[in-house]
C-alpha cells in the first residue's frame, strides 16, 4: 500500500467517524440504530467482495493471457509491456483490496467483541462514547468496504475495455 493509499483510508476514517458522530449526536438513538444495521450488512458485502474479487481475478489474468498471444503482433513493444504492466498493477490491486477488505472486517469483529465485553463495566456516559466509538469504527469499515468494492468495479470495467481492444485486434 502507497503513501497515497494508506492517506485516503485515513481520511475516509476520519470522513466516516465524523458524519457518523454527527448522526449520534443530532438523531440521537435512531441513528444509532440505524447505523448498528451497517455492521450487520458487512459480513454479506465481504462475501460479495471475495466473489467479485476471485471472479475478476481469474478475468484479469485470462485477459493478461490473450494479450500474450498477441506480443508478436504490436507494432510498438513498448505499447505491449504497457499494457501487460497495467493488467499486472490491476492484479495487485484485486489482491491487496481483498486483504484490506479482510483486514478491515477482522478488526470490526474485535472491536464488537471487545465493546460487547466492556460495556458491563462501565457507567452509562461512558458505555454511551464506547457505543459510539463502536459504531464510529463499524461505520468506518462500511465506508472501506464500499469504496474497495467500487475499486473492484472500476478495474473490471477497465480490464472489460482491454479484453474488447484485444478481440477486435485479433486475427
Amino acid at each position: 500500500m502507497s503513501k497515497k493509499q494508506f492517506f485516503k483510508i485515513v481520511l475516509l476514517i476520519l470522513g466516516a467517524c465524523t458524519l457518523t458522530c454527527s448522526a449520534i449526536y443530532l438523531l440521537g438513538d435512531a441513528a444509532s440504530k440505524a447505523l448498528v444495521k451497517l455492521n450487520e450488512v458487512l459480513p454479506y458485502l465481504l462475501a460479495i467482495m471475495g466473489a467479485l474479487s476471485f471472479a475478476m481475478f481469474t478475468y484479469v489474468d485470462n485477459t493478461a493471457k490473450d494479450l500474450t498471444d498477441l506480443r508478436n503482433d504490436f507494432p510498438d513493444r513498448n505499447k505491449y509491456f504497457i499494457c501487460q504492466e497495467s493488467l499486472t498493477r490491476l492484479k495487485k490491486e484485486i489482491i491487496s483490496n481483498i486483504a484490506l477488505v479482510t483486514v478491515v472486517f477482522i478488526a470490526d469483529r474485535i472491536v464488537q467483541a471487545l465493546a460487547m465485553a466492556l460495556v458491563t463495566k462501565f457507567s452509562n456516559y461512558e458505555k454511551w462514547i464506547l457505543e459510539s466509538i463502536s459504531i464510529c469504527l463499524a461505520a468506518s469499515c462500511f465506508a472501506i468496504v464500499i469504496c474497495a468494492l467500487i475499486s473492484q468495479i472500476s478495474g473490471y470495467i477497465i480490464a472489460a475495455e482491454y479484453r474488447e481492444i484485444i478481440a477486435k485486434n485479433r486475427k
